[in-house]
């Protein structure tokens, strides 16, 4: 609008669209601020409901029961399963009470959150009839504070975020390395035009925008990343330092921490295959150091 062309004054209300939940009818009191959360809870709204249960039921598989979670409108995706949607929707207001942890309980002991992401039906290659898992990748965040945790560096003691100090009247002058780098990543300054090289390599929801869903890509500078960042360096060679910490000439005790290095890095055990050429590796650099 233009400040000086002023129209004729809207009062605050409901939105009209969705006016069917209240009437249309201004707000009366206060700031408003109550009566928009009654109008969002109200029985007769459906929205609201659904949308919430959607974005639970994406967190916990990767893809909402609506793929477009942040348009439920005509322009979006109808949703794969409406029954489901809506029998989740109807359990979560009446039996659920809008407690979010027992609708996450809910669905995490449902059969279809069982399932195997192994099996890719040619009848269904997207998934869209839930005949098996989703694969995922891992988030950013996660990955970030699983490295620091394997190589034993991850500083559990900051259980806050830190007030940001004014920098400059940007913040792209912000200085990561002036603190902690090993804090969780809930932690970390979360910057529009300075953000950690690493959230950044791999997918971190752009915080210029609302982001519903996160892209997952796989691009080259993610490997080159992982192969040359001094931060990934840093967590390898402490981690390498805490295993061969149990290092020995005795076969078993190898085997013991092959094992111990993969399920720590990679959640298994190695396979035979694995184990195999590992142990050869160990075994041709222990002749070379002696020699």
């Amino acid at each position: 609008g233009v400040p000086g062309n002023r129209g004729d004054q809207v009062p605050r209300r409901f939105l009209q669209i969705l006016s069917a939940v209240d009437g249309g009818q201004p707000f009366q009191h206060g700031s408003g601020r109550l009566e928009l959360a009654r109008a969002n809870a109200h029985p007769d709204n459906p929205l609201t409901a659904r949308v919430i249960v959607n974005r639970v039921w994406q967190h916990q598989f990767g893809e909402g029961l609506v793929r477009t979670s942040s348009d439920f409108g005509t322009r979006g995706e109808e949703p794969t399963h409406p029954k489901l949607l809506d029998y989740l929707a109807a359990t979560f207001v009446e039996d659920d009470e809008w407690s979010v942890k027992k609708l996450i309980r809910r669905i995490v002991v449902s059969r279809v959150f069982r399932l195997s992401s192994s099996t890719v039906s040619s009848a269904d290659p997207d998934n869209e009839l839930l005949t098996r898992g989703f694969r995922r990748r891992l988030d950013v965040e996660s990955l970030r504070d699983s490295l620091l945790q394997i190589s034993g560096q991850l500083d559990l003691n900051q259980v806050g975020g830190r007030t940001i100090e004014k920098i400059t009247q940007y913040d792209n002058a912000y200085d990561h390395d002036q603190f902690s780098r090993n804090i969780r990543s809930v932690y970390v300054p979360f910057f529009r035009n300075c953000m950690l090289e690493m959230f950044e390599v791999f997918d971190i929801a752009n915080p210029n925008l609302v982001t519903g869903q996160r892209t997952s890509s796989t691009l080259p500078s993610q490997g080159l990343f992982l192969l040359n960042s001094p931060f990934i360096l840093e967590q390898s060679n402490a981690a390498a330092e805490h295993f061969l910490e149990t290092q020995s000439v005795d076969a078993a005790a190898v085997d013991a921490m092959i094992d111990e290095v993969f399920r720590r890095t990679l959640g298994r055990a190695p396979t035979m295959a694995e184990l195999s050429s590992l142990q050869s590796y160990l075994a041709e650099a222990g002749a070379d150091s002696a020699d």
